[in-house]
């Protein structure tokens, strides 16, 4: 939604986004109820996001 509202103020209009996540849960068993140890959240999430817009390719120095 962030990127949406940024975009927007902007004057960017956006045709298509995408967005790609990965995580890695800290402790899967405590995930699927059979551990009590730790916690069932995650260690990282990393992300991509694709769009297509009618903006140039170059980054603006405050995005």
């Amino acid at each position: 939604m962030g990127f949406q509202i940024r975009t927007s103020q902007r004057k960017i209009e956006i045709g298509e986004l995408e967005i790609s996540l990965n995580g890695q849960i800290y402790n899967i068993f405590v995930f699927l109820g059979t551990d009590q140890g730790g916690h069932s959240g995650f260690n990282e999430i990393t992300g991509t996001i694709y769009v297509q817009s009618d903006a140039s390719e170059k980054m603006p120095d405050n995005m």
